[in-house]
């Protein structure tokens, strides 16, 4: 149960940073 907890609060992290920058990069593809 916590190696579960703490694979989904890295999760959460790696998605409210990786997200963001997906994001831009799509914007700025679109852009273009």
């Amino acid at each position: 149960a916590i190696l579960l907890c703490t694979f989904l609060s890295i999760l959460a992290m790696l998605s409210r940073t990786c997200v963001p920058w997906l994001f831009k990069l799509m914007i700025s593809l679109s852009s273009e």
